[in-house]
Formats: structure tokens, sequence, C-alpha cells
């Protein structure tokens, strides 16, 4: 009795405690959706990009992602079968699995090799983005992870609830998604396109969900290249799949884990900032022409846009929409022009819902934020061209289909960090651009030029001799370009340091065949030395000058201020080069700035250039100084003088020497002016000569 007692009491607390748990009528229900997440530009951004747009929380029904049965099924193997050149279908036949009818479609030399393809299936254990649900668990295709040299298509099963949106995800190891390209969406079925396989699901979202502007944060300006889209020796029509990529590439695995932005970066490979010139952005310029050729755009891309063809403008739309707002990335756009039968790749990074308007980043329009308009169902055509060139040009072509691709869906994302490693070792593009050399021809040979060549020549003559059919080269000297230097062309120097830019460019047949010429390969600073006598000059000019002065009032001690001129007998200019003087031939020439002054404080800036003549042996030069002082005072020092006759000299210097009054009939011009802090000034107004005026230059 006491026993049966105890025994009914103990079933009494376990109902209790289980009574206590959830109510029967709640078990299975699903979460509440409540507002997404959005991000939107900051208020410092200047550039275009969505407008902020409050949404009202809107109840939807979408299943939980945390399903325990679903999570409870083992691994499963649904299908496999050795596909060959030819192509083939796998299609899942369990009538048991949610899974069953999925169709996978390889078409005909997607492999050169037999290739064993298996399906299976399993949980998903990971977190889905917020106001996301599964519709299917993760699927997996095994067939060794190559790239296929055309596109492949998954038909899955799903049961999609009206007023939603699904599409494909692949699922990376470290539980990041990324989106698919869709080919098509029914409410019972979802197609969707792949050059490779990796682990992948299917999920949705309600589409009142997708009325929410989205911004990744990408921006043109500080995220994309200042390249141009010129394209290259191994990428003739433009590059802009390969910037686009390496763009995005940059933006996700570098800048938001704390590098700087991109734009800019690389500009003359890291060195001595050069903006205005693109040229020496070498290492670049070959990462995006190198990750273009790797893209096989002529091939890949066409085929892909043919199966993507049908998919309307709306599920574009939203699949831009829902895989910004589930992976908060910036997304590859393909565009295709029907007309010309050619494509464009681009980088949405943003969307305004109510605007209806999709914001990306174009290679033709480096730095400027572009849109592509969406109205009525449809996403707009949208006006570019094939490359800079021919934008330039005005050579414009309207893209009337707009798809969307994943961020791997051409090229894989492994490879992309390769090229990047190539890169930043200096190596990019040599598995790919054409060998050259460039030598300098001398009396005996050609010797090859370097950064630092040394020549005692007034002019080089470039040897570039043809390693690949075609190779040239253009010189850059300050502002000028020497184009297409030939043989025999030579190339001025002066004396000292002179920095030439060498760009490389190549002639050829691209992959369809059609002739190109001058596209681009490399560029190169080289300093070539051009070695010099080095000598003193010290310039000295006398004469009975006019001087004005003129003071300015002084209110606080009650002067006026006044204007005197009178005559000096003396006013003597004296400038001697703080530096060597180059010599070149009968050429004498020095430039300085920042010298300290030697007699007060402030600094000396100016310049001698001085000619010999032989026959006479006479001198004309050209002498100018300023000396700047801490207070604001100036002085300015010039004169201009020829024919100076030469002079005897015993100590080993050169003297040219002119005495008297004949020193009028060679001074051009005499400048000896002072400017003072306190606004007075000091200034010769006119000049003439007597038994006391000189001139005398000393070399030494």
């Amino acid at each position: 009795m006491r026993l049966s007692f105890w025994i009914l009491l103990l079933l009494l607390v376990v109902g209790l405690l289980f009574g206590c748990g959830r109510s029967p009528d709640t078990v299975g229900d699903a979460e509440p959706v409540s507002e997404p997440e959005v991000t939107s530009a900051s208020a410092d951004e200047s550039q275009t990009g969505p407008s902020s747009a409050a949404t009202e929380e809107i109840p939807a029904e979408p299943p939980s992602s945390e399903n325990p049965e679903q999570q409870a099924t083992p691994r499963e193997e649904l299908a496999s079968q050795t596909i060959g050149p030819a192509g083939g279908t796998i299609t899942v036949e369990n009538p048991e699995s949610p899974l069953h009818g999925l169709s996978l479609s390889v078409p005909e030399n997607a492999y050169p090799e037999p290739t064993q393809f298996g399906i299976s299936s399993r949980p998903f254990d990971g977190e889905l983005p917020k106001n996301t649900a599964l519709l299917t668990p993760v699927i997996e295709v095994e067939n060794g992870g190559a790239y296929a040299e055309d596109l492949m298509t998954i038909s899955i099963p799903v049961e999609l609830p009206e007023d939603h949106f699904a599409m494909g995800f692949f699922l990376h190891e470290d539980g990041s998604l990324e989106g698919m390209p869709l080919v098509d969406l029914t409410s019972s079925s979802i197609t969707v396109a792949t050059m490779h396989f990796s682990d992948f699901l299917i999920a949705m979202i309600p589409n009142a969900l997708l009325e929410v502007s989205v911004d990744t944060g990408f921006r043109p300006g500080k995220d994309d290249w200042r390249l141009p889209n010129y394209g290259s020796a191994i990428a003739p029509g433009g590059h802009c799949a390969g910037m686009s990529i390496s763009a995005m590439w940059y933006y996700l695995e570098r800048h938001k884990k704390g590098a700087p932005s991109l734009f800019g970066l690389y500009d003359n490979n890291g060195a001595d900032k050069t903006p205005t010139i693109w040229e020496d952005d070498s290492l670049a310029y070959r990462l995006a022409s190198t990750i273009q050729r790797d893209v096989n755009w002529s091939d890949k891309l066409r085929k892909s846009f043919n199966a993507l063809a049908k998919l309307s403008g709306a599920l574009t739309w939203r699949s831009f929409l829902f895989s910004m707002h589930a992976t908060g990335e910036p997304q590859y756009v393909s565009v295709y022009s029907t007309e010309r039968e050619a494509g464009h790749a681009l980088i949405a990074y943003a969307a305004d819902v109510e605007k209806g308007e999709l914001y990306i980043a174009d290679p033709n329009y480096r730095g400027e934020p572009r849109l592509i308009p969406y109205a009525d169902g449809k996403l707009l055509p949208y006006i570019s061209a094939k490359n800079l060139t021919d934008l330039l040009k005005g050579r414009f072509r309207t893209y009337d289909v707009i798809r969307y691709n994943a961020k791997s869906a051409l090229v894989p994302w492994p490879q992309v960090a390769s090229r990047w490693g190539e890169l930043e070792a200096g190596t990019i593009g040599r598995d790919r651009f054409p060998g050259y050399a460039v030598y300098v021809k001398t009396e005996a040979a050609s010797v090859p030029l370097h950064d630092g060549t040394e020549t005692t020549q007034e002019s080089i003559v470039l040897d570039v001799p043809e390693v690949a059919n075609g190779i040239g080269v253009s010189v850059r000297q300050g502002e000028t370009w020497l184009e297409d230097v030939e043989d025999g062309d030579r190339i001025l120097l002066a004396p000292g340091d002179n920095l030439l830019g060498l760009l490389i460019h190549n002639d050829g047949i691209d992959e369809d065949g059609d002739a190109y010429e001058n596209e681009y390969v490399n560029y190169h600073w080289v300093r070539v030395h051009r070695k010099t006598e080095s000598v003193r000059v010290k310039i000295e000019v006398q004469v009975h000058a006019s001087i004005e002065r003129v003071n300015q009032p002084d209110s606080s001690v009650g002067y006026e201020g006044q204007t005197l001129t009178h005559d000096t007998p003396f006013e003597k200019l004296v400038i001697e080069s703080p530096v060597d003087v180059q010599v070149t031939g009968a050429m004498y020439a020095a430039k300085w700035r920042g010298i300290p002054n030697e007699e007060q404080e402030g600094q000396r800036r100016g310049h001698i250039y001085l000619l010999l003549y032989p026959d006479p042996p006479t001198a004309r030069f050209e002498a100018v100084e300023f000396l700047e002082l801490e207070d604001g005072s100036r002085l300015e020092t010039q004169s201009y003088c020829q024919d100076v006759p030469l002079a005897p000299s015993d100590d080993g210097t050169l003297l040219y020497l002119l005495t008297g009054k004949d020193v009028c009939k060679s001074v051009d011009n005499f400048f000896h002016d002072w400017y003072f802090s306190t606004k007075n000034t000091r200034k010769v107004t006119g000049f003439t000569c007597d038994e006391h005026s000189v001139i005398r230059v000393t070399i030494w």
C-alpha cells in the first residue's frame, strides 16, 4: 500500500514536469519575423547610394531552419554516376527522399575525361541569415571540384510558399554563404547554374522582406581600381571581368579585415605616387589582365548568358537583393548585348528599392558610381562600352540582358588569391605575357638597359630584340612620349639623372583571330645617368644703377611715407653656385633650392645657365637667385649677359671679363630688388655703365 502511494506520487510529479514545458498548440510554430537588419550609406558618404528606407515589421510564416526531424536525419547517399565527355544527366530516384526528382545536367565537353559524380545530402547545422528559411538540406555534389568548361545546371524539387522568393547558396567551410546564379523558379522546383560544385542549399525569404534597401559598404572611388579598362596583350578587348573579380576579392578578403582601401593603393607598384600615370601601375594592371584570361571570357561567359537568358527581370532583381541581404557582400554582375553578342562585367554594391536603382561600379567609369534602373518588373538596359578606348571614342553599347552571377562562378576564388600572391612577389603575368629585353646600343655591342645605367654620351639608342612577335617600346621623358621608338631613334639625355619610362607593348592576334596593335605588356622606370665634369661658377655684375626707394606710411609714428629716386655708383650683383655645375660640352648648368644663406637667416634658390663660344672665346649666361628671409623679406637678383670675352688667368681658372662702358653692350637685364617685410621696397629701375662697371665670370 505504501509502495503504491509513492509510485503514484512519482508519476504525478513527472507529469507535472512535462506539462510545464511547451504547450501542445505551440510545438512546431515558426518564430515571428522581425524587421530585417538594413545597412545604409553613412552620413558622410558623398557617393551615390541607396536612400534609407524604414520598413514596417511584416509577419511571415517561413518554416523554421531548426527542424528537429531534419537535424536528426543522417547523411544520405542519393545518386552516383560517371559522366563522360559526351555529357549526361544524373537524377535522384528515391521517393522517400525530399530531393526525389533532383536532376543534374552536365553538357557535352564539360569535362574532357570521364568524371565520377556523387550526390548526397546532410542536415544543415549552421545559422542562416535573419528572416531566411531552408527549403532543402545541404546538398553535396562530389566530382573532384574542378571547374567545368561549360555551364552545368541542377534542378531541385521544393515547396515554395506563395509570395516567397528562393535561390541557391554555396555553403563554404567557414559557414558563409555565396549566391548561385538562378535559371528558373516555380512553386515546385528551382534550377540553378554553376561551373563547379561545392556544398550548397536552397533558402527562401518572403518577397515583402525584399522591399528594403540594402548596402554592402563597397564604394567606387574607394574600393574599385583606379586602373583604366584598356586591356592588354593577353586581354586585348579589355579586362573588365578581371578588374571586377579582383576588386571584389580584395574588398572581401583584405579590406574588410583591416587592409587599406584599394583605389590607388598599387599606384606605381607602391613606390612614389604618380596618380596621373596609370601605365606604371604595372603589377595591378597585369593582375587584372591575368584574371581576365583566367575567366576565359569569350567562351564561358557567352554560354552562361545563353543558359540564363530566360530569367525574368523581377527574379534577377530579387537575386541581387536576397544575396546582398544574406551575405552583406557586393555581387558580380554580367551584362550582355544581344545586338553585338558581347558582354561586360560590373559590381553591384547596393540597391534602393524605393527608387528602383541597382548601384554598380563599372570598370569603364573608375571611381564613379553608376546605376541600373528597375521598373515594372524589369531591369532596364545599361549603356556602357566594350572598354575605355571605345567609351572615349563614343562607341557605346546597349546591354539589354542583366544577369546575376556568383563571385566564384567564373574563376575559382582560391585562384584569385594565388594570383594576388604573384602580384606581391612581382611575378604576376610571367606565365601569360610575352617575354622581351631592352638594350642600349654602343659602338662595341648592345648592353642591357637597367635602372642606374651610366653613359658619357649625350644620347642613347635603344635596341629591343623581339623575343615574341610585335614587341615594341615607347619612352616617356617628363611629360613627353616618344612613341614606338625604332632602331636608330636617339633619346637625348640631360647631364645627371634622366628618368625614363619604358612602356612595353605588343602587336598580335587575339583568340578570336582579330589583329591588335600596341597592347600593354609592361612598364618600367629606369634612371640613366649621364656622367659629366663638375665645376664651380661665380658671376659678378656691377653697374651704375638708378634706385627707387618706396617707404610705406607708418601711422604709429605719424610718418606719411615717401618715394625717393637717386643714383648709386656701385650696384653689384654676385651669384656663386652653391652646388656643382654640370658641364656638357660648352654648356654649364646648375639649379639649387633650400640652400641656407651664409650671411643671415633665410634660404637661397636659383640657377645658372652658362654657354661658352670658342671663336672668339666668349660667354653668355643667365644668373638668377632669390633670397627669402624668415620675416618675409626677399631679394630678387637677376642678370642676363652675352658676348663676355675670355681674359687671361694665371691660377688655373677660366675668367671671362668685361669692364668699362662696354659692359652695357652685353647686359640685357639687371635686377637687384629688395622687398622688405614692412612693405618697403628698394628697386633698380635702370642702369648705365662707366669706368667702374664690370662683368666677371669665374669658372674653377
